[in-house]
This record gives structure tokens, C-alpha cells and sequence, in this order.
């Protein structure tokens, strides 16, 4: 089986990258932001609108690495706006199985959702998780404490009232897929809705997917205790998402028994969620899963 895998602050300078509801430009910040753990600077924005921030994060290996924010130009009239974290499924900007952000982009996903696009990039194969053995692989961290932050404090559109908070979105497949349930699963408060597709749900420890899994969870311990999806680990888990629908799923040819067995888990807890119809195509974001997928997060987020 495959498994998508390859080998404080300044001033906000805000520009207008088009019109959102109620005809307010959503931010995109062009200043640099420093804390302790987390540096990150305004590169630039490519003739496709996709905005290119370098960043330095202690918890995501201390080096240099790249943060590609795409936000809507001309959102669809009457729809709130959110955020979608793209979950990359290799390190830095690889794109053996896709481009994330651009199967985004290719879809209108921007402007027919309301969203900013926000994908970051990590050092090693990104499984979302805490290594208790190693400090500068803690990716679980940086996306909760360094980056949904920066995110929420500066790309925020100012046609947010009152009546709306703007949510959080997931979704991912492969190993990402995983990592969107755990984080969904870990954080309700953070993460509103999470999408995730194709995805290795059973799992059962943390060497399975030999040195790249090992590298994310330090220890099957550590694995055992905050990422496997057992059933006492989703039981304790599922208050939040027994009123709502708040999780779609979906099965590949890679890792359709393992999406079938989390599908019967999540209904044997009463916890609802979207379970999609099998796609046995390519193993990448771009073989036709997500437009399915980000429409049942636009139903699941609208109905919270």
C-alpha cells in the first residue's frame, strides 16, 4: 500500500486581493511576525494570487520553510467566510501525490466557498503529531499554538460580524487524512469540520509505516496514547460530534477497509458524520475526491 509518501509582532500591512461579502477585501498580511517559536514573513504573491510566506518554527525542525495562503477574490454572494487548512502529505512542497493548495485553486474553492487557503510545509513526512523524543517535530503543536493564531489574528475578513465566527476546515487524505481526524478528534475547539480521504484509520502502531511514521510519533507509546483511532480513543472523544455532523470520510483503493472499519466505529458511537461512496482511483489530491469533500464541509459548517 501506498501512504503519500516521498523519499510580537509588527504592524499589518493589509492589500486587497478582491471583493467579499459585503463588498470588504479580505487581509492578507505583508509584515513580518516574530515570537520565540515562530518567525514568518510576506514573500510575495504569484500571478495565480497564491501568497508565499517563509516561516521558521521551532516545533517544525527550526529551518526555513514555506506557508502558501490563497484567498477568494470574488466569493460567492451570501457565504460566510472560513478557513481550510490543506493538509500536505510530504515534506516541504513535494508533489509526488499533488498539489493540495492548487487542486484547491483548479476547483474555484476560494471563491466558491468563501475560504482562505492556507497550506503549510513541513521538515519530514507530516503525520500531525507530538514526538515526545524529539522537540523540533512537534507538528500537532505548531498547527494549534503557531499557526491557527497567526492565522486568525491576521487573515481574518472584516466582513466577519458578530453572527459568524469564522471556522476552521480539514482536510486531507493518506496520512494527512489521519492526522485530520486526530486533530479534529483532539481539538473540536480549534477545528470546526475535517474532511479526510483515503486514509490508513486502522493503523495499529507507530513503526507500521516504517522510519516515516516513527519519526512523527517518537514512540508507540505516544502513539498508542494520542493518535490511534481505537474505540476507547474516540469514545472519549465524542460529545462534541454526536449533535452535528461535523466529519466526512471517504475510502480509496488503498485503504478502503481501513475507512470501512472507521465508518462502522464512528456509527457504533452514534457519532455522526458523512461517509462517502468508494473512489478506487489515484492515490493524489487530484483524482475527483475532493470537490465531494469540500462540499460536505461547506453543509457540515453552515449547520453548526
Amino acid at each position: 500500500m501506498r501512504l503519500g509518501l516521498a523519499s510580537a509582532g509588527a504592524a499589518l500591512l493589509v492589500i486587497a486581493t478582491g471583493t467579499a461579502a459585503a463588498d470588504h477585501p479580505v487581509r492578507v498580511a505583508r509584515a513580518n511576525s516574530t515570537t520565540s517559536a515562530f518567525q514568518i514573513h510576506y514573500g510575495g504573491t504569484d500571478p495565480n494570487g497564491v501568497a508565499s510566506y517563509g516561516f521558521v518554527a521551532a516545533d517544525d525542525g527550526g529551518g526555513q520553510h514555506v506557508l502558501r495562503v490563497l484567498a477568494p477574490t470574488n466569493p460567492a454572494p451570501g457565504v460566510p467566510h472560513n478557513f481550510l487548512y490543506v493538509l500536505p502529505v510530504e515534506p516541504e512542497v513535494g508533489t509526488t501525490y499533488g498539489d493540495g493548495l492548487e487542486t484547491m485553486r483548479n476547483l474555484d474553492a476560494q471563491n466558491r466557498y468563501n475560504l482562505t487557503i492556507i497550506e503549510p510545509s513541513f521538515t519530514t513526512d507530516p503525520w500531525y503529531a507530538d514526538n515526545p523524543t524529539n522537540r523540533s517535530v512537534r507538528y500537532e503543536s505548531f498547527l494549534t499554538k503557531d499557526l491557527v493564531p497567526w492565522v486568525t489574528h491576521n487573515l481574518a475578513s472584516p466582513a466577519t460580524t458578530s453572527s459568524h465566527h469564522e471556522r476552521n476546515w480539514l482536510i486531507g487524505f493518506s496520512k494527512s487524512g489521519l492526522g485530520a481526524q486526530d486533530l479534529l478528534l483532539r481539538h473540536p475547539g480549534v477545528f470546526a469540520v475535517a474532511a479526510a480521504w483515503d486514509f490508513p484509520a486502522t493503523m495499529s502502531s507507530f513503526d507500521q509505516f516504517g522510519p516515516s511514521s516513527v519519526a512523527s510519533y517518537g514512540t508507540n507509546a505516544n502513539f498508542q496514547a494520542k493518535y490511534r483511532l481505537t474505540r476507547h480513543f474516540v469514545a472519549a472523544r465524542r460529545a462534541p460530534f454526536v449533535k452535528h455532523k461535523r466529519i466526512w470520510i471517504g475510502g480509496g483503493k488503498d485503504f478502503l477497509k481501513d475507512v470501512s472499519a472507521y465508518d462502522v466505529l464512528l456509527r457504533s458511537l452514534d457519532i455522526r458524520h458523512t461517509t462517502a461512496k468508494p473512489r478506487l482511483t489515484a492515490h493524489r489530491w487530484d483524482s475527483g475526491w475532493v470537490p465531494g469533500a469540500l462540499k460536505s464541509l461547506a453543509l457540515e459548517s453552515a449547520a453548526l
